[in-house]
């Protein structure tokens, strides 16, 4: 790694940490200047509206029956936090992993638990970790990673055990909410995607910026040359509200857009993800190691015997013999999907994986995806930005240690390499680091051929910059 780009990077945590009560944080340019900060039902008005010059709202306690009435605006948070770059001006709730990743390797410690001290605030007054701290993703979550970001944390600074024994409660609640209500299935002891509301995304509908213009009308069109009367009502000429549950769920994934779960992916809850339960065996399992760190050995047992029941529906349900692989398994159909995606190694990752099952994971996943500069994140052309040919940080972080975890160092250490060798290329020719690039193409990877979702490549960018750090520190 260059001086230089080390510096960059090292300037990019700085340049990009944010106070929500800085109104030019809190304005949103793609919403005509909008800037409305809005508090919870617990915060005082009186007091923030004092440190702001901002237009500050306040939600109502049960903010969940006014989604639809929520103007856009920012979230409150209590320390500032760092955003991903780009046109992404607000935090945002599984970057913020990969980002403390690169903090924690930089040494910047505070900067890094004010980033879990903002989610944990998530928690507990806004019930769950959000897509962003804009007031239109109050109903959706993101894929969940606290609880391993709290334990590196910890780990890595020597942290007061009062600190972990305060927070564990506020990681349990989030545990909870995963594995409860619409997105757990008790049938099979595994969870799901599935935003809490059924209406447009305010963004996608209102924002040039945010999807490319006219998403839905574009999905309208799809539907009335392919009929199908769950997503779209032919009489009325509208998409149903199940496809917009659908529509935000694919966002809460993370995962906006693919086709691993339809055109639009407008069949995500009908799935059980790969990606979603391996996250929450190792959630499972860090809470039972954070509960005996301090010193409550009958709950970290109950946590240690929940991990091992996920285990076991992971390998029921999500590994497909004949596929040699994890898939995602569709509740409807009663099978696995057969669409190749790289969050078949999350299982190794996580850990869950028989020796058997990672050498023919890595068989049968690896040779198709793996480019000169990564992975792909699936063998399909789409269009769409999380599909191929399109290679990501925090998908290359998964798989390569995943990789490590079964003793594939070879193929883990090319990976590694082969990803953060394109991402200095690409800082050598522009002088940036992006927030993606393609897995197996020699040129700059500046404009893409997306039609589906925001077409550009985003500067900055958190989740490289942590991933890139990691993988030079750790694994190189």
């Amino acid at each position: 790694m260059s001086d230089k780009m080390q510096n960059y990077i090292k300037d990019f945590w700085k340049n990009h940490r944010r106070d929500c009560l800085d109104k030019a944080c809190i304005t949103e340019q793609k919403f005509d200047d909008v800037c409305n900060l809005y508090i919870p039902a617990t915060e005082s008005l009186e007091i923030v509206k004092s440190k702001t010059d901002a237009n500050v709202l306040q939600l109502p306690k049960d903010f969940q029956s006014a989604y639809n009435d929520v103007l856009p605006g920012l979230l409150y948070l209590p320390k500032p936090y760092i955003v991903p770059g780009g046109r992404f001006n607000e935090m945002y709730g599984w970057d913020s992993y990969f980002i403390n990743l690169g903090l924690l390797q930089d040494g910047l410690y505070d900067y890094a638990k004010d980033n879990i001290d903002n989610l944990l605030y998530q928690i507990k007054h806004y019930g769950k970790i959000l897509n962003g701290n804009r007031s239109y993703y109050l109903e959706r979550s993101n894929p969940p990673l606290i609880a391993k970001m709290v334990l590196e944390y910890f780990f890595a600074t020597g942290e007061d055990i009062k600190w972990l024994r305060s927070v564990a409660p506020i990681i349990e609640e989030h545990f909870k909410f995963w594995r409860s209500g619409d997105k757990y299935l008790p049938e099979y002891n595994l969870s799901r995607y599935y935003a809490e509301n059924d209406t447009p995304s305010y963004e996608v509908q209102n924002s040039k910026e945010e999807t490319e213009t006219g998403y839905y009308e574009k999905a309208k069109s799809y539907y009335k040359e392919n009929p199908n009367h769950r997503f779209y009502n032919a009489g009325a000429d509208e998409l149903t509200p199940e496809f917009y549950r659908a529509d935000r769920s694919m966002r809460e994934s993370g995962f906006d857009i693919t086709e691993q779960f339809g055109i639009f992916s407008e069949y995500i809850n009908d799935y059980l993800p790969v990606c979603l339960n391996s996250l929450l065996y190792v959630m499972a399992e860090d809470l039972a190691d954070i509960f005996s760190l301090i010193g409550n050995d009958k709950k970290s047992g109950n946590y240690s015997t929940i991990a091992d029941t996920i285990n076991d529906s992971i390998n029921k349900y999500l590994w497909d013999n004949k596929l040699g692989r994890y898939a995602h398994y569709n509740i409807k159909e009663k099978k696995n999907s057969d669409y190749l995606f790289a969050t078949s190694f999350y299982p190794l990752w996580a850990g869950v994986a028989t020796d058997e099952q990672a050498g023919a994971t890595m068989m049968t996943v690896l040779p198709t995806l793996e480019g000169k500069y990564g992975l792909a994140c699936s063998d399909k052309i789409t269009n769409k930005q999380w599909d191929k040919p399109y290679c990501w940080a925090p998908l290359m972080y998964f798989a390569v240690n995943g990789l490590q975890n079964y003793g594939f160092d070879k193929e883990a250490t090319r990976l590694a390499r082969n990803w953060c060798f394109k991402t200095e290329k690409n800082y050598k020719d522009t002088g940036i680091i992006k927030e993606k690039h393609l897995f197996n193409d020699e040129g700059i990877d500046e404009d893409f051929d997306i039609k589906f979702g925001y077409s550009s490549n985003e500067t900055g960018f958190g989740w490289t910059n942590g991933v890139y750090l990691y993988f030079k520190n750790e694994v190189l």
